[in-house]
């Protein structure tokens, strides 16, 4: 179960992208051998992005790609340090409650990077585009539903 709850944490702070990838939204406009562009695809299609706007939030996406994977990677180390310590013990001890502090820093940066990130891509967008993606990515961020 924490596995399951490590992997869906990743998932949402990987930002409203990765959560959407799999829609399978496709365009014929933007070549397949482009993995960037063929991941995005979704968002080009559900905000009626501009090709330049695209263009822009693809290259943000590319950028934030490794940002994002390293910080998910931390985040699971740091849950699986904390449940093996919680397994082992019988008590709340000192190295207990530093696992659990260094679990919480580490996801309170991941929700910085992408909020940042999700910030970001806002600003290349119009403001009805922009108005909506926020409120999809909200609920990502807090993994809430979203605002409607």
């Amino acid at each position: 179960m924490k596995k399951l709850a490590a992997l869906f944490l990743c998932a949402a702070l990987a930002g409203t992208v990765t959560y959407w990838i799999y829609l399978g939204y496709r365009s014929s406009e933007v070549p397949e051998h482009d993995a960037v562009f063929e991941d995005l695809q979704w968002l080009r299609a559900d905000f009626d992005l501009e090709r330049e706007q695209f263009e822009t939030i693809a290259s943000l996406y590319e950028k934030y790609r490794p940002v994002c994977e390293k910080l998910c990677l931390r985040v699971m180390d740091a849950q699986d340090r904390l449940s093996r310590l919680m397994r082992d013990s019988h008590r709340l001890t000192p190295e207990l409650r530093e696992a659990l502090d260094a679990y919480e820093e580490v996801k309170q940066e991941c929700h910085r990077a992408m909020l940042s990130h999700v910030y970001e891509v806002a600003s290349h967008m119009d403001p009805g585009q922009r108005e909506r993606y926020l409120a999809r990515a909200s609920a990502h961020v807090t993994m809430h539903d979203p605002v409607r």
